[in-house]
């Protein structure tokens, strides 16, 4: 059977990837909640993906602290730094963006 869903987010560089967009496939950029059913999208197609999950933040300006924390922070917690960066990849992240996810992830 033929996922047409996931057929539309494979990466058009690497077919193996998953490209998920925050701004389009996120009900919000403000809150916990919104950033935990991001996340548990993310990990679902974890799941699916031979690759990476690439999580695009293109078009994204800001994101507040506890999305950052709720979405990052937890992946990195649940799989560690290097399981995180093996699995996952963060693209179009804007200064903002940035500066919100290195905050929460500082140790």
């Amino acid at each position: 059977m033929v996922d047409l869903w996931a057929e539309a987010h494979e990466d058009a560089a690497d077919e193996r990837d998953m490209r998920l967009s925050v701004k389009k496939e996120s009900a919000g950029l403000g809150s916990r909640f919104d950033a935990e059913q991001f996340r548990m999208l993310v990990e679902n197609y974890l799941v699916e993906a031979d690759g990476k999950v690439i999580i695009d933040f293109e078009g994204v300006e800001s994101i507040s602290l506890s999305f950052a924390d709720e979405l990052i922070r937890k992946l990195v917690s649940k799989y560690g730094l290097i399981g995180f960066m093996q699995r996952f990849r963060m693209e179009n992240l804007s200064r903002e963006c940035a500066a919100a996810i290195n905050a929460v992830t500082k140790q």
